[in-house]
């Protein structure tokens, strides 16, 4: 896990270094339900999920990420944990 993503300052550029791709509207067409989104990040892909009605569970291990997760628009409709990748 990269030290530089639980840094407040440093997470706030994560969405202009990783922004909104084709690949997302492609994901976004096929989800459906509930959905699971591990590694969920600053949350702009589980929010878009949320406000096209699904129910969904974010899951990032760096705090800062998951505090500007739940601050987007639609991150209200999404159950944020914070999670670590289970040792070898």
């Amino acid at each position: 896990m990269d030290r530089l993503y639980h840094d407040p300052a440093l997470a706030r550029f994560y969405d202009w270094d990783c922004p909104w791709t084709q690949d997302h509207d492609w994901f976004a067409r096929l989800a459906r339900g509930r959905v699971l989104d591990l590694g969920c990040g600053t949350g702009m892909f589980a929010a878009a999920l949320a406000r096209r009605g699904c129910r969904v569970v974010g899951v990032d291990p760096a705090a800062a990420m998951l505090e500007i997760a739940r601050s987007r628009e639609g991150g209200a409709g999404v159950r944020w944990m914070a999670g670590e990748r289970a040792a070898p």
